[in-house]
């Protein structure tokens, strides 16, 4: 790929992106890009430590949910032939799936259908190593209760891209794979994307690592079929620059498809969402998290600018990478990653943040803070995988208290009631944000 930059642009990126490769747990492989011309492309890190095999920009990864965005497009893409349109209910592809006749393909896009989340369903996540064939999976998915009434609020799901690629296989005669393989990258010039099938030897292919109490370990296995039309493709950074190439230049679904699909049909506090893409008023995104991997990609809506991370490790701070890449573009302040410093916390102040926070809506999201020989950890569980992490204060107000972990995308604000006691926390985990309730706070009372 030929690259074309101004080379003190370049050269803030690289030395940024170095210095988070040095300081704050960074392995993967960058592109970033100002109206088609590749400023910056170039792998940081360990593809595998045990090889001492380099990443680069050739490397392969996991991308997880960024391909959602894929689906959303095989969607439209289908819509434009006339086959489906996403005002259709669900019943009319799935005769059989409960409540059916009040969800439509526009919800399963939005994650407003209220079927609960594939990670928050024990007896589907305990076959992670194994998979579970798609039909299978959706009627799992159908014995599950609504969280909500469909179309009643946003609630990120994976489950109904899952669905949608069912959908794409009934309609268009081809497994979600060949249809994508068939249909979508090819027009795009993609050849190092596809479905991630863990048997499959695959060429230049990254190893996943997470962080233990020993440090860097390898990555639990997962069989990302089990994640079908959510989450089963891997890819490169090159094929993904490609791919946003391609929408902007509609060789792969129309102008009017893109539009849709990059629509603020719902909001999330801040951010809204489209078909597969969060948006803010500036710019599209979306990550990506699995075990071992994480990815975001990244682009402007004015500027052309896009900026795509992938990751061969889940706990690096992605969202703050990216924000400051997106930072350097743009000309802004940026704070660069430094070498971790002791910071100390008054041991009084453990005592009163120490316990259990629950989300009054969905009980199964539970943070534990708890104090271990003077340093306060944070305990939660993501993809049916614990993660524990020290978090260190931020910024101490007479109500409020806000924490960041060093190792990860996570801040938490605890508040306080009138007696100085935390009652609820709200925490920020990658872009996701969860309100939850320290259990003597669950009644009410003055906390309400």
């Amino acid at each position: 790929m030929e690259e074309f930059c101004p080379s003190d642009m370049k050269k803030s990126l690289d030395n940024y992106l170095k210095k988070f490769s040095q300081y704050g747990h960074f392995s993967g492989s960058v592109l970033v890009s100002i109206k088609d011309c590749i400023v910056l492309c170039k792998g940081y890190g360990m593809a595998d430590y045990e090889h001492d095999v380099h990443n680069t920009p050739s490397t392969v990864f996991r991308i997880a949910s960024v391909t959602k965005q894929f689906t959303s497009a095989a969607v439209l893409c289908l819509q434009e032939q006339g086959a489906l349109s996403v005002s259709d209910p669900l019943k009319k592809y799935i005769p059989d799936f409960p409540n059916g006749d009040r969800i439509t393909l526009h919800h399963l896009l939005t994650n407003t259908s209220g079927i609960p989340d594939i990670v928050d369903v024990p007896s589907i996540m305990k076959s992670i190593r194994t998979g579970i064939p798609a039909e299978m999976l959706v009627d799992k998915l159908g014995r599950q209760l609504l969280e909500f009434e469909p179309g009643d609020r946003f609630r990120y799901s994976n489950s109904g891209y899952i669905i949608l690629g069912l959908i794409i296989e009934k309609v268009s005669g081809l497994s979600y794979e060949n249809y994508l393989n068939k249909n979508l990258f090819p027009k795009a010039g993609m050849t190092n994307t596809g479905f991630d099938h863990a048997e499959r030897v695959l060429k230049h292919r990254a190893s996943g690592y997470s962080l233990s109490e020993d440090g860097v370990s390898n990555a639990d296995f997962f069989d990302m079929s089990l994640f079908f039309a959510c989450g089963c493709l891997y890819s490169t950074v090159e094929d993904l620059y490609k791919w946003n190439k391609a929408l902007d230049e509609e060789t792969v679904i129309s102008k009017k498809s893109v539009e849709d699909m990059l629509t603020p049909y719902v909001s999330d506090e801040a951010l809204h969402y489209g078909y597969g893409w969060y948006l803010t008023e500036n710019s599209a995104f979306h990550n990506g998290i699995t075990y071992g991997f994480k990815s975001k990609v990244w682009r402007s809506f004015n500027g052309r600018a896009v900026i795509v991370v992938l990751a061969n490790n889940d706990f690096v701070a992605i969202d703050t990478l990216v924000n400051g890449l997106v930072a350097i573009l743009s000309g802004e302040e940026y704070t660069s990653p430094k070498a971790p410093g002791i910071q100390m916390i008054l041991k009084k102040n453990h005592g009163i943040l120490v316990g259990t926070y629950k989300n009054r809506d969905f009980t199964h999201e539970v943070f534990s803070i708890s104090n271990e020989k003077g340093r306060l950890i944070i305990s939660y569980y993501n993809y049916l995988k614990r993660v524990r992490a020290e978090v260190f204060p931020e910024k101490i107000l007479p109500d409020e208290e806000h924490y960041f972990a060093m190792d990860l995308d996570l801040k938490i604000c605890f508040f306080k009631d009138k007696w100085g006691e935390p009652y609820r926390a709200v925490f920020k985990v990658d872009c996701d944000e969860f309100e939850a309730w320290k259990d003597k706070g669950q009644e009410g009372g003055e906390h309400d």
